[in-house]
């Protein structure tokens, strides 16, 4: 069983699932993002919360997809964790918060939708790593998705319940350090450090979350505070609530790869 902890600023979870990796043309992977990305859908269309049905359609709240497990949540953001099985086929689920997601372990995925337009008719191999928004509050999404591959597909969503603020700040720097997009409610960095490898001094003065994608031991320096260790594996989280200067530091044998979310 999963054991999650908290140590000071942090929360982390371990969990089982390691990474997949999964190389694509640039086209291809071009093609997945935009048709996973972009959703229209009548600014009329009534979406109840707590799920209903449409025709003959059922469908539940997106909390209430089995496989869509709640892992942490607090004013700015809900964190959930998706496992899908080969051959699974979720219940239709219905979207209505902007959400960004990362993808631990790629599959072949299709969705078919009834409100909205995120329909991927075909199962198309959905990469390890790539991250993705979907803008839900002002085009809810009423889909199911099916895993229509070998393996098991694993990704992590970020419900983000805060209102449209535009992130100000510059974005912060270190070694294995790189910013990836900005989007309007978030900025998204990667995080690649080898066997002792460390970030050097970086400005953490906000919120944020770490998801990481690999298996690691990492050592985490707060100011002045004694450092702390976390043991990472794919899909395990930390929660940063705006801790200052800090310092990573990859401790184990295996390289670190993660993503962190800085909120506005």
């Amino acid at each position: 069983m999963a054991k999650k902890r908290r140590t000071g600023l942090i929360y982390w979870e371990n969990s089982t699932v390691r990474r997949l990796g999964l190389n694509l043309p640039c086209t291809a992977l071009a093609l997945i993002i935009i048709a996973m990305s972009i959703v229209s859908c009548s600014k009329e269309a009534v979406v109840p919360p707590g799920g209903g049905s449409i025709g003959e359609i059922d469908y539940v709240n997106v909390r209430d997809e089995p496989q869509h497990r709640h892992e942490f949540e607090n004013d700015l953001v809900r964190i959930y964790d998706v496992v899908l099985p080969p051959g699974y086929v979720t219940l239709y689920h219905a979207h209505i918060i902007d959400t960004v997601y990362l993808v631990v372990q790629g599959s072949r995925l299709k969705s078919r939708s009834i409100v909205g337009s995120l329909t991927i008719p075909l199962a198309l191999p959905v990469p390890s790593g790539m991250v993705f928004l979907n803008e839900h509050t002002n085009k809810p999404l009423i889909h199911e998705v099916a895993n229509a591959g070998k393996i098991a597909a694993r990704l992590v969503g970020l419900e983000l319940k805060q209102v449209q603020t535009p992130i100000v700040r510059q974005p912060i720097s270190g070694n294995g350090l790189t910013l990836r997009e900005t989007y309007e409610k978030i900025r998204v960095y990667d995080i690649a450090l080898a066997p002792g490898e460390s970030t050097g001094k970086i400005d953490m003065s906000f919120s944020g979350v770490i998801i990481a994608l690999s298996e690691a031991t990492v050592s985490q320096k707060f100011s002045d505070a004694e450092a702390r260790v976390a043991s990472f594996e794919p899909a395990s989280w930390a929660w940063y609530e705006k801790p200052g200067e800090v310092i990573l530091a990859n401790n184990g044998v295996s390289h670190f790869e993660a993503v962190l979310y800085e909120f506005p």
